[in-house]
């Protein structure tokens, strides 16, 4: 299979330049940076979670929802730093931080991390679910969802006892 990866280097590169003022390589770039923003903070949320794992067991469902709702690679990080210092997941994370700072980034929040804890259990959730999930807009009954994780067999039994 070819390669037809361009650096910045390759003569190609130069005599396109103008491709950089485009709105198309604009929202490439952006979607690109983006993309290793999440990956950034998927690998660094990983490490909290071994380390921590490794020095307190492992965390009870609210701290792991609280941890996979969280994408701020600087929170992350600083959760990263005092893993050395905290003695329990509850202190870890006591961190003082604002990353939810309106409702709907919190609601959203809690439905990410229904999708990402629930897809390593049942696997990827269907459009049908997924359109079920953003419809539910109560705090309390998202919350009454993740307290059900361990007592469904799957994304329809979840979704369907949410809907009462």
């Amino acid at each position: 299979m070819p390669d037809w990866s361009i650096t910045d280097s390759d003569p190609l590169f130069e005599k396109f330049d103008w491709v950089e003022d485009s709105v198309i390589y604009e929202a490439a770039f952006r979607q690109g940076r983006e993309k290793g923003r999440r990956e950034g903070a998927s690998i660094v949320r990983a490490v909290v979670m071994e380390v921590g794992q490794q020095r307190f067991g492992k965390p009870s469902l609210p701290i792991q929802i609280e941890l996979e709702g969280i994408w701020s690679l600087p929170l992350l990080q600083q959760l990263a730093y005092r893993l050395s210092e905290a003695s329990s997941w509850e202190e870890l994370m006591t961190v003082q931080y604002d990353w939810r700072p309106f409702e709907f980034h919190k609601k959203q929040g809690y439905r990410d991390s229904i999708i990402r804890i629930m897809a390593k259990r049942f696997g990827e959730i269907s459009d049908a679910n997924r359109e079920r999930l953003q419809s539910i807009h109560s705090e309390t009954e998202l919350v009454a969802l993740i307290d059900r994780f361990d007592e469904v067999n799957g994304w329809d039994e979840l979704l369907n006892l949410g809907s009462g």
